[in-house]
């Protein structure tokens, strides 16, 4: 490292470990940048010789073995409750140069780190891992585990080796995109991938490599990147979006995660606030020229983006609080927290969202003014030998129920699979039948019988060396999929241009949302009505626009029960049916 460059660096790290360097980058780096990645590109290895054999990046919501967290005393706190939930799931690295004091910390807070946590000693400079560490992908979908080490785009030099250290660390290959012509700026906050070969940036991937980058680091076009992204992380369909005005590193990760291959949680601002504008025109970019990976329209759910401590929005200066920069730890989700009276609606749409998963909130007030928060600061590492379930899920609006429904699935892992079979069940998991599924090659299918009622469903696949795997993963424990065959589950009242979701949660005892988007204003109608269609209640009564997404009411003011909830407009109604109190 350059002697001025180190002597510059030296010093804002021992500030860090005051404070802590932002997400963003600071002046000083901005200068930095041109040396640093000419220091990266001088001392990396040269190209591998043999690229990686059909790579598949796989998603977060995948089985994994462990996290790594960079251990930033200033932020202890936070990272304290991340080892405290994830320790009971997967093995915890932590990264310090100093485990004495790490352990001091843990042991004080009471969590128990004799098991499931492991120490990776590093130097390192940030807790911002996400954007700097691992990437984990596996050769051949479900073969080897490997790492992809991209150049960080922050002149960070010890943070920039902490992905060699891991690899290290596991006894992992680890792939350095340092050399050209595979030279590559990226950073983790800002990659999204659904297991099976899409991606998802915003267009910063495109500044950071493009022509009229400002590091003189690379010339790389549009089609340069998307090669390079297919070539190491086997993303075929790269999907990137405008940058948002206000967030000030562009990383998608701060308004936006994918919950399965299909479903997208986004993050929603009051109309005309902050990046609710672009973000709706992100979305609709990806609605109208995108298809899932199963050539279907992609269901997008809306979280709210709530306004920091002094009710200001980041438009007005505000902090950047999100809900949307959550983490997957198999069964666990973490995520961030602020004000009880925002963070109740957003865990109940978590809950709602991934049912079975232990959802645990973690006060992020701390850090979330430095431009990040939980998924900033954690990093997955797959699961060495993985079961992959690629499962097209069966959809309520496009079922009738006289047909019979057929269940397949690509089931894969490295030495084949023993059997696979769907469990079902219509009372709410209280009870499962389950049928053998049949293969054909790594295609397994079955075909359920005729079901009237709603019903639950989940895959469970069991390889040739008895690892099991749930699709979802906390399929058993409540969380497989729902299925609605009813008439009820239609989502548009005849002749109207309302679409309506399902109501969530359901049961509820608490704040309640129900989806509600249109295409022009209505005077819309809600209410609800007992199960013999008797009026209980007006829900709402007024103008409703199309930037609207929910309607919301209180379900704890009314007694333990089932109801219909009536939505109706000049040209038709829809019901759904509401449990509460259970």
């Amino acid at each position: 490292m350059p002697i001025l460059i180190a002597i510059i660096f030296s010093s804002m790290f021992i500030q860090a470990q005051q404070t802590e360097l932002p997400r963003y980058m600071t002046d000083i780096e901005e200068a930095m940048m041109p040396e640093y990645l000419e220091h990266v590109r001088q001392t990396s290895g040269q190209r591998a010789p043999n690229l990686p054999v059909n790579p598949r990046a796989m998603a977060e919501w995948e089985e994994l073995q462990g996290i790594v967290i960079a251990w930033t005393d200033f932020f202890r706190d936070i990272q304290i409750e991340i080892v405290r939930s994830a320790r009971l799931e997967v093995t915890v690295y932590i990264v310090t140069d100093n485990q004495a004091d790490v352990e001091s910390r843990l042991s004080q807070a009471g969590v128990d780190f004799s098991s499931n946590v492991e120490f990776i000693n590093s130097d390192y400079n940030t807790v911002w891992i996400r954007d700097y560490g691992p990437n984990t992908i596996y050769l051949d979908d479900v073969d080897s585990l490997v790492i992809v080490d991209w150049i960080y785009n922050r002149p960070r030099y010890a943070d920039d080796q902490v992905p060699q250290a891991v690899g290290d660390h596991l006894g992992l290959e680890v792939l350095e995109l340092a050399s050209q012509p595979d030279d590559l700026v990226h950073t983790g906050g800002n990659f999204m991938s659904n297991g099976n070969g899409q991606g998802f940036s915003s267009e910063l991937v495109l500044d950071e490599n493009g022509p009229n980058n400002s590091w003189g680091m690379s010339n790389h076009s549009e089609a340069d990147v998307d090669e390079i992204m297919r070539e190491f992380m086997g993303i075929n369909e790269y999907i990137k979006m405008v940058n948002l005005p206000f967030d000030l590193i562009h990383h998608i990760d701060m308004h936006m995660k994918m919950l399965d291959e299909e479903t997208i949680i986004v993050g929603e601002y009051p109309q005309g606030v902050a990046d609710g504008p672009q973000i709706e025109a992100n979305i609709q970019y990806i609605l109208e020229n995108f298809r899932t990976t199963f050539d279907r329209e992609w269901n997008i759910i809306r979280i709210p983006m709530p306004p920091d401590y002094r009710n200001l929005y980041p438009d007005r200066n505000g902090e950047y609080r999100t809900y949307a920069n959550a983490m997957f730890v198999n069964k666990t989700v973490l995520v961030p927290i602020y004000e009880e009276q925002y963070d109740t609606t957003a865990l109940n749409i978590w809950q709602n969202a991934l049912p079975g998963h232990e959802i645990v909130g973690i006060d992020c007030n701390k850090i979330i003014s430095y431009s990040g928060a939980l998924h900033c600061i954690i990093k997955e590492i797959g699961i060495s030998d993985p079961i992959w379930v690629l499962h097209e899920s069966l959809r309520s609006p496009d079922m009738q129920i006289q047909d019979d429904w057929e269940i397949d699935a690509i089931i894969k892992h490295r030495e084949g699979i023993q059997n696979a079979k769907v469990f079902y069940s219509t009372d709410e998991g209280v009870t499962y039948d389950s049928l053998d599924m049949t293969a054909d090659d790594s295609l397994w299918t079955v075909t359920l019988p005729i079901l009237a009622d709603d019903f639950i469903y989940y895959i469970k696949a069991e390889a040739t060396n008895g690892r099991i795997l749930e699709k979802p993963q906390t399929g058993s424990l409540g969380g497989g999929y729902r299925v609605s065959p009813k008439a009820i589950s239609s989502t548009r009242p005849i002749n109207s241009d309302i679409n309506v979701g399902q109501v969530f949660p359901n049961p509820a005892n608490a704040m309640t949302a129900v989806p509600i988007q249109v295409n022009r204003t209505h005077e819309l109608n809600v209410q609800l009505l007992n199960m013999q269609g008797q009026f209980i209640d007006q829900i709402y009564n007024e103008s409703y626009h199309p930037n609207q997404r929910h309607v919301f009411f209180d379900a704890g003011k009314y007694s333990p029960g089932s109801y219909l909830l009536n939505i109706n407009d000049e040209t038709g109604h829809v019901n759904r049916k509401i449990i509460i109190g259970f």
